[in-house]
């Protein structure tokens, strides 16, 4: 089991990330933006690189600048994240639930279920962990960015770690 965080962004439309991670929680979805991309399971990206390339070259996302931090985190969402690992949701630099990883990838065009433009999601549900627990005893991951919004964690020396259920 992995941990990970992610930090809620607004929407393109200035949906607070608030509100986004409100609508995360009652709809059971993790969701990522750059939905302009497509369908990951449809493009079949060889790499993480191979994703911040298609974000790079995307009308919509010309001139951003975060097309290296999009192809690394959608990369993760796609291929890396497993079924009951867990993700720390962060609103506003406080860590604030933890939800457990319950399907593969999907992408839903569906703007009521989160938000306009974060298609890239899992399923998952929230557990009773203690989110600050797991932000306190656990680092971002090397070669991660913690400004990044999706991001593995790793134990910080001289912690427990959690056992798989």
């Amino acid at each position: 089991m992995q941990i990970w965080r992610l930090i809620p962004w607004a929407d393109k439309y200035g949906t607070s990330p608030k509100i986004v991670s409100r609508r995360m929680l009652s709809h059971r979805r993790l969701a990522l933006g750059w939905s302009d991309i497509g369908d990951l399971t449809q493009v079949q990206p060889a790499s993480a690189g191979s994703i911040s390339q298609l974000i790079r070259i995307n009308p919509g996302y010309i001139g951003l600048g975060n097309s290296a931090a999009g192809g690394r985190c959608l990369w993760a969402l796609l291929r890396e994240m497993r079924l009951g690992d867990l993700v720390i949701i962060t609103v506003e630099g406080t860590p604030w639930m933890v939800m457990e990883v319950a399907s593969e990838y999907v992408y839903e065009r569906d703007n009521a279920l989160v938000a306009d433009d974060l298609w890239h999601r899992r399923v998952a549900e929230r557990t009773a962990e203690s989110a600050k627990t797991l932000w306190h005893t656990h680092v971002v991951a090397p070669t991660w960015n913690i400004r990044w919004p999706l991001v593995r964690m790793v134990p910080q020396r001289g912690t427990l770690t959690l056992t798989p259920r």
